[in-house]
Parts: structure tokens; sequence; C-alpha cells
């Protein structure tokens, strides 16, 4: 008998429906912990929260187009990880150049960091719900949509 374990699926689909998970219960989080903790207290635990989405983005969007590209070699559906992962990685640096002209480059940079992590909850959170739609949030190979 042997003891190894067997994954259920991709890492790449457990990446991309956990992303959004983590990101709204750490913004959840900070929410609560922001009505009840000191103002110095509630501006670390939003730095620690926007650094810690950041840094997981870089796996995220790496994630998104493995699972695209699952997708399109077993599915029907065939959907273009360009325009998410673009649309994720553009939209923060155009709102933080556009806040940066208009308000300096401290705020443009304070809005790239915090525009980050949000574009990538929105873009994994619209895949998601393409994804449903189309071929159902099974794990690619396991248990496929009729």
């Amino acid at each position: 008998m042997s003891t190894q374990h067997r994954p259920t699926g991709p890492w790449h689909w457990y990446v991309v429906v956990g992303y959004p998970i983590v990101g709204l219960v750490a913004v959840a989080a900070l929410a609560l912990f922001a009505r009840r903790a000191p103002p110095f207290a509630t501006t670390l635990a939003a730095v620690a929260a926007v650094a810690g989405l950041t840094s997981l983005t870089g796996v995220a969007y790496p994630a998104l187009y493995f699972d695209c590209r699952a997708l399109r070699a077993t599915t029907h559906w065939r959907p273009r990880w360009r325009r998410y992962v673009g649309l994720g990685i553009v939209l923060p640096f155009l709102l933080g150049g556009i806040a940066g002209y208009a308000s300096g480059l401290a705020v443009g940079l304070l809005t790239v960091l915090v525009a980050v992590p949000v574009a990538a909850l929105a873009v994994t959170i619209a895949y998601l719900v393409r994804r449903n739609r189309a071929v159902g949030l099974d794990p690619v190979g396991i248990a496929p949509r009729k």
C-alpha cells in the first residue's frame, strides 16, 4: 500500500480559486480590525495586507496563464490569458501614472501598490465567473461539466 499523496487537481487551479478567497478574507479582516484598532496599528495592518496580496499576485498571474493553457488543451472554451493578465498588469500602472501626474510621484507609487492586488482580485474573479459559465469550476481533467 502506497502512502504517496496524490493531488486532486493541478496547482494552478488551486491558486486561481484561492487567490480571490484569500484576498477578500484579508480585506474583510482588515475592515474589522480597522473598526477597533488605533490608527497606527490599522496603518501597519493595511501595509502588511497590501504587501502580502501584492506578493501573492506574482503567483496568481502565472497560475491564470497555466489554467488558461490547460483549458484550451482539454475543453471547448478558449480563454485568452493575455486579456486577463494584461489588464491586471497595465491597469494599476495606468492609474498610478495618472495619479502621479496629478498629485506627485509618491501618490502615484502608492496608487500602483494598492491597485496591483485590487486589479488581480478583479481579474481573477472575472476569470472565475467566465470559467464557471463556460466549463464549470472543476479542476481540469478531474470532473468535466456535462
